[in-house]
């Protein structure tokens, strides 16, 4: 009886250190992903010409879900003469992208001018940290259902305060994506290319 005893004692300590692994693991993998929400961005400094204009990204998500601006981002797009419509097309506008055409379209050499060209309308440290950032965000964007847009690259830059000028990168975001449109039939043609620079770039090296 005194075995047996110890055999259930033996039984519930080890069901007890599975649960606090279990429990301990939960607790882990919600750290990491409140971690991983915490590092998007929150906040947009917008600038256009000499105002500037502190926001919270879900002025942006309100305009872009309602078609209506709130009063802090109205305020902005009236000093900025911007219409509500105009940007929260620019915001919405999606294009559909596999995220490994992308990962080849945004490594070809265009596609690192275009980014340095986007980067500069989005002050986030140095111009090769922003253009990592913009990079990553761009994927981040595309990962899911395969499209990416204006907004859902804001929502998915890396860091919590973006400072951006809004007229800018517009057109440059418009820029990308009618470049994007318009290459997506040539990718064989741009995997090739990107593979030769890579390769006379080792060669230097």
């Amino acid at each position: 009886m005194v075995k047996m005893g110890r055999q259930r004692e033996q039984m519930s300590h080890q069901r007890m250190r599975r649960l606090i692994r279990i429990a301990g693991l939960s607790l882990g993998v919600g750290l990491l992903v409140a971690g991983s929400k915490a590092s998007a961005a929150e906040r947009l400094v917008l600038n256009y010409g000499p105002l500037s204009r502190s926001l919270p990204i879900s002025s942006l998500e309100n305009l872009v879900t309602t078609g209506k601006p709130d009063s802090e981002l109205a305020f902005y797009l009236a000093l900025a003469k911007q219409k509500p419509d105009h940007v929260r097309q620019g915001l919405s506008q999606t294009v559909a992208i596999d995220p490994e055409l992308l990962d080849t379209l945004l490594d070809s050499p265009v596609g690192n001018l275009l980014l340095s060209e986007m980067g500069q309308y989005v002050h986030a440290g140095s111009p090769d940290s922003t253009v990592a950032a913009l990079r990553s965000a761009f994927r981040a964007s595309a990962t899911g259902d395969q499209r990416i847009s204006l907004l859902e690259i804001l929502q998915n830059f890396p860091l919590a305060d973006i400072d951006i000028d809004v007229d800018q990168l517009l057109k440059a975001y418009e820029r990308i994506n009618r470049w994007v449109v318009r290459t997506k039939p040539l990718l064989p043609l741009v995997r090739q290319m990107t593979e030769h620079m890579h390769s006379l770039f080792s060669d230097i090296q």
